[in-house]
């Protein structure tokens, strides 16, 4: 199930992909420009969280392939099924026909030591300009472009001079181009659950407690107490939620990733317990490790967490995604989380996508949009 409203999700495109933009000419084959104005006139197709990668078929199956599975196909941390951060689907260059151009995410890799029939026509994308920039630049090795055949439609090319020269620039940048499709996933799901809202719940929130987030129509408030509210959305599939809790900013020290389960562990006992039921209140499961990553929230240090929530009875669980950073206007130190509850569903990957981009909306009162950036590949 998908909500139905959003508005822009952070952008963590480097500026680099736009330096070289007046050199690079990408433009189908055998297309002309009346068959790329009517195919840019359809909408995109495509599930999403997939990819279509059309590249050489020996490079698909050997290394580069390797390198690439592992940014897209590694598992999701978090969650309590295998799932991978995309599914990949792969067409060898001659297979790509006007239906596949108009999938929603494409990725073209091309190596300009491949002599092949097959690598030429990948070369043929790229002016005399742009093939000169590769050869002589190793670090110019990707560029995104927008609705070339299809509207709504995500296009990232990866290049090199060389074989290996790509294979290093995939490896040395794996977080970069993942995070690159998961933001344009997040714009996609921004647009769609966003369209509607419940904006009498998010003025009530900031007047109590000085801040904003944005809430799809259908999400209603569980709690407000002192230092923290929490709202839930009971959905058909899943019952998804958020909260956020505060409290005065001491020192470095609430970055330590076991301070950050304590304090999570601490806002479970004391808010989220059913005094009716013998250890009903929330805890982080332990034969999981959570997983965390530092990142920059609201242009602000942050560490994201990944990991798998229960009741202490055992009794329900999930997974769950937070951010933990520092407003230095307010002096506050912020925990927000978003878990769900669907013990019927297997796959919860895109449901918790839709709870991330729920919490990148947030942002302190009088602050701008949050904008997210990582601190490490």
């Amino acid at each position: 199930m998908m909500f139905k409203k959003m508005n822009k999700a952070p952008n963590i495109i480097s500026k680099f992909f736009y330096t070289i933009l007046p050199l690079l000419f990408l433009f189908p084959i055998a297309c002309t420009e009346k068959d790329k104005k009517d195919m840019a006139s359809v909408p995109s197709k495509g599930n999403i969280g997939e990819i279509v990668v059309v590249m050489d078929s020996a490079r698909w199956k050997s290394k580069m392939g390797d390198t690439l599975r592992s940014i897209f196909s590694s598992e999701v941390p978090g969650l309590l099924t295998s799932e991978p951060y995309f599914k990949l689907i792969y067409f060898h260059p001659d297979n790509l026909n006007n239906f596949i151009k108009t999938h929603k995410n494409l990725l073209f890799v091309t190596s300009l030591e491949d002599e092949s029939p097959s690598g030429q026509r990948q070369q043929s994308f790229f002016s005399e300009q742009t093939i000169e920039a590769i050869n002589r630049d190793s670090s110019f090795f990707m560029f995104a472009k927008q609705n070339e055949f299809a509207r709504g439609q995500e296009i990232l090319h990866i290049f090199g001079k060389t074989d290996q020269q790509i294979i290093s620039n995939l490896s040395k940048n794996k977080e970069k181009i993942r995070q690159h499709f998961n933001q344009i996933e997040l714009a996609r799901i921004n647009k769609n659950i966003f369209k509607t809202e419940n904006t009498d719940l998010v003025s009530k929130i900031k007047q109590e407690h000085g801040f904003t987030m944005r809430l799809p129509e259908g999400f209603a408030l569980a709690k407000s107490d002192t230092n923290f509210v929490w709202a839930t959305f009971p959905g058909k599939q899943v019952n998804m939620h958020v909260f956020v809790a505060y409290k005065p900013y001491q020192s470095t020290d609430a970055f330590n990733h076991e301070k950050i389960i304590a304090w999570r562990d601490t806002i479970g006992y004391k808010k989220m317990y059913n005094q009716k039921i013998k250890d009903s209140y929330m805890a982080t499961q332990d034969y999981v490790e959570p997983t965390f990553k530092q990142l920059v929230f609201n242009d602000k240090f942050g560490i994201e967490t990944r990991g798998l929530w229960k009741l202490q009875n055992n009794s329900r669980g999930g997974p769950f995604l937070s951010y933990i950073f520092v407003d230095d206007t307010s002096n506050r130190l912020y925990y927000i989380e978003g878990f769900i509850l669907g013990p019927g569903v297997e796959k919860k990957r895109e449901f918790m996508r839709q709870l991330e981009a729920i919490l990148w909306t947030f942002r302190p009162a009088g602050a701008q949009a949050a904008v997210a950036k990582d601190v490490q590949n």
